[in-house]
């Protein structure tokens, strides 16, 4: 039996990094209203982000406490999202393992905190979105989203699949 690769893909390593900085940048925005909003002293760091909240309304409610919320997550979701990265860089097998495990913990927050996000915009009647043209809803929240559900949903399936065969190739060193 071959030995079970704990090593992530690279598109693995490049979404935690990436998806790490997007969520800090955003997390940086929210946190940091109405510093960062257009007129704001900061607003040249988030120079793109009127365009973005000028369709997710959301962003501009500075009482949105979901927002807030959701931005304090993204914190945490970094945070474990680097360590697993830099967990996978090791050359122990067992840290290695442990990184994959973390992976899928974070996707699943990650995937979690997307699909709330979703709930509560319907369940809010589309409050923060509905004001849109179908246009400007797809190109500015609807693609960028769909990011964080494949990539999430992808890593959980790799990182599932990684544990079940590293307890297959376990099970079978016992027999």
């Amino acid at each position: 039996m071959t030995e079970v690769s704990l090593k992530w893909p690279l598109w693995l390593s490049l979404w935690a990094v990436v998806s790490s900085l997007v969520c800090l940048w955003d997390a940086g925005f929210v946190l940091s209203r109405p510093d960062s909003m257009e007129g704001g002293k900061l607003a040249w760091i988030w120079a793109p982000y009127p365009a973005y909240y000028n369709v997710d309304r959301s962003y501009a409610d500075l009482e949105n406490v979901w927002t807030i919320t959701q931005s304090y997550g993204n914190i945490i979701e970094i945070v474990f999202c680097l360590f697993a990265f830099i967990l996978s860089l090791s050359s122990s097998a067992e840290t290695q393992l442990n990184s994959v495990l973390l992976i899928i913990i974070t996707s699943t927050m990650t995937l979690w905190k997307t699909i709330l996000y979703w709930i509560q915009e319907a369940v809010a009647d589309w409050e923060y979105t509905k004001n849109n043209e179908f246009f400007d809803l797809l190109v500015y929240v609807a693609i960028p989203t769909v990011f964080w559900f494949i990539f999430p949903y992808l890593a959980i399936k790799w990182g599932v699949g990684v544990l079940r065969k590293a307890v297959l190739q376990n099970k079978a060193k016992k027999a």
